[in-house]
């Protein structure tokens, strides 16, 4: 039985609780706490979600890689990227207007005269498309947009020959380069659609797709040093770029916010892959497991989470022990109940399909034919615990 590399599924649990608690982290600064418990999480925590652009890079790439060149397997591709996406955000959006009555009684007003009206708007959000007004229901959901445009542009690689893709995707990457340049950010944030054509959130996703690549050409030393060199890169960019009094200030501006944590996130998912078909060392299983419901905890956490702060806002006293029961408060709703909305909702639907299909290689089992003779001899050396069953394909 092939070897499993666990370690990817861990990393989405890290994304998605760095996420959680920036959002936390906000929230507590606005109680005025001298010492908020979480507040170091506004100087990263929104490094989450580049993250998981390079973990989508990385997933899409080694998951669809025995189909590139096969223009047959585009329908099953995006049919396969639908299922993954919309079924869950609608759920997660009907509750979020659940949520946004209960906590104001009323849906929030939103003037935009220079944006789309209220019918346009919705069916923007519900599709997951660029829109100039944020999702007030689901507002995680602005990175989704990214993740649809990835993944439509990834089909591309279906109608060429396997050995271009590589050329095609770094043609992608200086494409945008060159087109963000030549525009220049002020123009292009005028239009949101050319704004999310020429992001540097493109190269993220570009990023994980050269680390898989890599991985699958044999690349696999020096899993703990880019770990380190990983983490290293992103703290030392913030500390000489950020603001200590504004620290928000290097995510507000994509081209340092991925200078930063492009690079950074590419070799930590390079080092974890490596470390673990070295090793076979894993990351705690209970990150697993959280990477499993990741996608149900990043959407579910912040209309929950911010329904329970606007009604706890007036009357709950943000002492020490009050507060840390407020904190796990918000945790036991965000975590669990998106641990649970996994559960009944995402699982069920994503496993709906499972059953018809026949079994293909996944975005884990990198150790396969493919690689080269003396890097399938580290099988052996590999622990039982890596080995056994993938447990999900995940990918944005």
């Amino acid at each position: 039985m092939r070897p499993t590399l666990h370690n990817l599924q861990a990393l989405r649990g890290v994304a998605c609780l760095m996420v959680f608690f920036l959002h936390l982290a906000v929230w507590e600064k606005s109680f005025g706490i001298a010492r908020p418990l979480l507040g170091s999480f506004v100087w990263y925590g929104y490094a989450g979600v580049d993250l998981f652009f390079v973990l989508s890079g990385f997933l899409i790439t080694h998951t669809q890689f025995h189909h590139l060149g096969n223009p047959a397997a585009v329908p099953g591709y995006l049919f396969r990227r639908w299922w993954r996406l919309y079924p869950t955000f609608w759920v997660v959006m009907l509750l979020g207007v659940g949520f946004q009555l209960l906590s104001h009684g009323q849906l929030p007003y939103y003037p935009a005269p220079d944006g789309p009206g209220p019918r346009t708007r919705w069916l923007l959000w519900l599709a997951l498309l660029p829109c100039r007004v944020p999702n007030l229901y689901t507002p995680p959901a602005w990175s989704l947009s990214y993740e649809v445009m990835f993944y439509l542009a990834f089909a591309g690689l279906f109608l060429l020959p396997r050995r271009l893709a590589p050329w095609a995707l770094a043609a992608w990457g200086v494409g945008v380069s060159i087109a963000a340049w030549a525009i220049g950010p002020v123009n292009a944030a005028k239009d949101v659609w050319l704004a999310h054509a020429v992001s540097p959130f493109v190269w993220e996703f570009l990023l994980g797709c050269g680390v898989a690549w890599a991985v699958r050409a044999g690349f696999n030393g020096y899993g703990r040093l880019a770990v380190f060199a990983g983490v290293g890169w992103g703290a030392a960019w913030v500390l000489a770029s950020a603001d200590p009094k504004s620290p928000t200030d290097v995510a507000a501006n994509l081209f340092w916010r991925v200078g930063a944590f492009g690079p950074a996130s590419a070799l930590v998912v390079y080092g974890m892959v490596a470390t673990e078909v070295q090793t076979g060392r894993r990351l705690p299983r209970w990150l697993e497991r959280l990477g499993d419901a990741s996608y149900s905890v990043y959407l579910f956490h912040s209309p929950v989470c911010a329904a329970v702060y606007t009604m706890t806002l007036a009357w709950w006293k943000h002492t020490f022990f009050p507060h840390l029961l407020w904190l796990a408060s918000q945790i036991l709703v965000g975590v669990g109940g998106g641990v649970l909305l996994h559960r009944l909702v995402e699982g069920p639907l994503l496993n709906l399909f499972k059953k018809r299909r026949i079994e293909r290689p996944t975005a884990e089992k990198v150790i396969d034919a493919r690689l080269p003779a003396a890097y399938a001899d580290r099988r052996s050396d590999i622990s039982a615990g890596t080995a056994g069953r993938v447990t999900t394909n995940r990918a944005g």
